[in-house]
This record gives structure tokens, C-alpha cells and sequence, in this order.
């Protein structure tokens, strides 16, 4: 069993969540505006409002989910 740790860096954010049968966590925007509007083509980061810590064996990957 690998142990991952998640601190909150912003009051509102949210620690990832994940169910036993899921394939990894859920994790959740947080942002001081009241929306982001990403426009056709365009890159933005996404805050998070949290840090992450586990082995240097493992590695995180990000993927959308839709």
C-alpha cells in the first residue's frame, strides 16, 4: 500500500477524494474568481489549492475526465 499525503494550502479547497474501487483520486478546482473561461485552443493552470507528498517510486499524472 503506497501512502500519499495531501495538505490544504487554501482554507476552500478540497483534499482529492477516492473510492476503493476508483483508479485514482478526484481532485477539485479552487479559485478565487467566480468562474474560468478557457477559450478553443488555450492552456490554463487550474489551482488546486493543494500539495501532494509520496515515495520518489511513484509519479503523479493528471488526466481530464471529460
Amino acid at each position: 500500500m503506497v501512502d500519499i499525503y495531501f495538505t490544504k494550502l487554501k482554507p476552500d479547497s478540497k483534499i482529492p477524494t477516492k473510492h476503493d474501487e476508483d483508479a485514482g483520486y478526484d481532485i477539485y478546482a479552487c479559485f478565487d474568481q467566480d468562474e474560468i473561461i478557457i477559450r478553443p485552443g488555450e492552456i490554463k493552470l487550474i489551482p488546486t489549492g493543494i500539495a501532494s507528498a509520496f515515495s520518489q517510486d511513484y509519479f503523479l499524472r493528471v488526466l481530464d475526465r471529460s
